[in-house]
């Protein structure tokens, strides 16, 4: 098949299979060329900063939306499908943290969902916790697991399915989840909330790869395991360090050893495409990934 790269649409290829979609920051949206490339390739549009905690409630009750509607406005405008990132997550959160000393920290979650998702309707999932647990299994402590206890996880998707509708996919967000000791923490907590009736949807692998590594059959492995605990995946993330060392590259050997490496992911994507949600890049330019 000959492919037309300067008319082809990348959203329109893989329409039949899965959503395509990218991250973007408020600078993003300021720039011509990032906004055409949006445009033109995705139908799917996820935050990068605006929606997280620090950002939108830097200080209790008191939210700054501009840049979550910038967003907002501009994926409406252009017909794509929204994700929210993300409601509950140990890092940007306010400074200083009031979180440590509301009196119901559960309280002000259940708020703070209501209001995201009553200013913002049409987002159709929400990364409801965002990157847990350490490598080696273990939860991170936070303000979180601090004042809701070592299952906080668990309250954040109760807590979020009490206020969204099923028609809003929750979502868990994780990194380097294809193997080891956190994907077997995050399969044993789907099973733990399918047991106990808690609510989960998808498992987001945000899919900071190397050029290497992971191998594909560590992705594919993954992809199946959570496909066999019942929900959908999102390659949530997706960027490929070229050069992780700093060292001096040839740039068309490193251009050739990316194609390679994005044309083998998205072939595995492909063949699995009824397990996966979408296919989310860290921003669409190397200045915003």
């Amino acid at each position: 098949m000959t492919v037309d790269y300067q008319t082809v649409q990348l959203k329109n290829l893989l329409q039949p299979y899965f959503k395509i979609g990218a991250a973007i920051g408020t600078d993003g949206l300021n720039d011509p060329i990032a906004t055409g490339l949006l445009i033109k390739h995705f139908n799917a549009l996820v935050p990068g900063n605006s929606m997280k905690w620090g950002i939108i409630q830097p200080q209790n009750g008191v939210y700054h939306f501009s840049g979550a509607d910038t967003f907002y406005q501009f994926g409406t405008q252009h017909n794509m499908s929204l994700y929210g990132h993300n409601f509950v997550w140990q890092n940007q959160l306010p400074n200083p943290n009031y979180l440590t000393s509301v009196p119901d920290l559960q309280a002000t979650l259940k708020n703070h969902i209501a209001t995201l998702y009553n200013r913002y309707p049409k987002l159709q999932g929400w990364d409801v916790v965002n990157e847990a647990f350490k490598d080696d299994g273990s939860i991170e402590s936070s303000v979180w697991s601090n004042k809701l206890g070592a299952d906080y996880v668990a309250t954040a998707f109760a807590t979020a399915a009490s206020v969204l509708p099923t028609s809003v996919a929750l979502r868990y967000n994780d990194y380097s989840n294809e193997s080891g000791a956190k994907l077997q923490a995050i399969l044993k907590m789907i099973a733990n909330f399918k047991q106990r009736g808690i609510r989960i949807d998808v498992v987001g692998m945000e899919a900071h790869w190397k050029l290497t590594r992971p191998s594909i059959s560590a992705i594919e492995a993954a992809i199946l395991a959570y496909h066999a605990a019942g929900v959908k995946v999102a390659i949530s993330e997706l960027d490929i360090d070229v050069n992780p060392s700093n060292t001096q590259i040839s740039y068309a050997s490193a251009e050739h050893a990316l194609a390679d490496r994005y044309a083998e992911v998205f072939k595995l994507f492909l063949k699995h495409h009824d397990k996966i949600e979408r296919v989310n890049l860290w921003g669409v330019m190397d200045k915003y990934t």
